[in-house]
């Protein structure tokens, strides 16, 4: 039996086309502003905290200028080291929050994508200054920061560790590098628009010859 092909063209069929997913991609950039001992207040002749604000000043001007990019969220946190009271330290870390707040007021980002940390101490970044050290005793040092007793604990036991020597080196070796302000800035790409593509659909239906049953 003879079956003549006849093509269908279905040209209301629409494909939605995406070329670049939503949230595609994130990046994120880090900036630490450092403080003097028991200070709140941003110095940029302090630790080359010149080069950090003229870093974070350009790359927030570059964000600003880009329209490919969008700001998805931002860290900031405040710090201290260990040689104060749990009281003071706090009140300092806070305060160090506070200041980089401000230096990144210019950014327009909404209340609910900031994120706000006051540290205290920064445990993690001690353990990984230690740990790149070469100092005596580095791994019974590393043992006690890691620790989950309180700050209180870890501090008298860092303070009375191998008679004292490790507090003094660490007073001088590490302690600065505590005392800090952070700011992420966490980016992302923006989506390009889903591009609405038209298509049109060949489908081949067999027909029945006139004449003969399907």
């Amino acid at each position: 039996m003879t079956r003549i092909c006849r093509t269908i063209l279905l040209p209301l069929l629409t494909l939605l086309c995406w070329i670049q997913p939503v949230s595609a991609q994130r990046d994120s950039m880090e900036f630490r502003i450092h403080f003097r001992s028991g200070s709140m207040e941003v110095e940029a002749d302090y630790a080359g905290n010149s080069r950090r604000l003229a870093a974070l000043r350009d790359y927030l001007r570059a964000l600003s200028s880009d329209s490919t990019v969008y700001v998805a969220g931002l860290s900031l946190s405040g710090s201290a080291s260990l040689e104060g009271s749990l009281a003071f330290n706090t009140s300092l870390a806070a305060g160090r929050l506070s200041a980089v707040e401000r230096a990144v007021s210019g950014l327009s980002v909404p209340d609910s994508l900031i994120e706000r940390h006051v540290l205290n101490i920064p445990w993690r970044h001690l353990a990984k200054i230690i740990g790149g050290s070469s100092l005596p005793g580095r791994e019974d040092i590393l043992e006690i920061i890691r620790s989950d007793a309180p700050d209180t604990v870890r501090i008298s036991r860092l303070r009375h560790y191998d008679g004292g020597s490790a507090w003094e080196w660490m007073l001088e070796e590490c302690f600065g590098g505590l005392r800090y302000g952070g700011i992420i800035v966490v980016t992302g790409k923006k989506a390009t628009r889903p591009v609405p593509v038209h298509a049109a659909v060949a489908v081949e239906t067999p027909e029945a010859e006139a004449g003969n049953s399907p």
